[in-house]
């Protein structure tokens, strides 16, 4: 049984091992026997969402900040696009062809 709790702006935690809570905590819980399915993708992050009043439990797709690494290679390309531009644009104006 998995055990998920509703907290602030239905953000949601989850608790996988039910032996770790009372079970006053039980019974607060939403119980679920498995989790919504994560559709995420590599622009969209999941964030877990619940209603503790309709036991409803979901997931809200924000989305996702490109990480420092994938920022680099996205301006290494442009720049290499750029040097292959302005390459052939001399090329060009010094009378050769592209």
């Amino acid at each position: 049984m998995i055990y998920v709790f509703e907290g602030e702006n239905n953000l949601a935690s989850v608790v996988f091992d039910g032996k770790y809570l009372s079970q006053e905590n039980k019974d607060k819980a939403i119980k679920l026997e498995s989790l919504p399915v994560d559709e995420s993708t590599t622009s969209q992050a999941a964030i877990l969402k619940a209603d503790s009043k309709t036991g409803r439990v979901w997931y809200e797709y924000v989305d996702r900040v490109p990480t420092v690494e994938e920022v680099s290679v996205q301006l290494q390309k442009k720049v290499n696009e750029l040097e292959q531009a302005i390459l052939e644009l001399t090329s060009i104006i010094a009378g050769g062809t592209a």
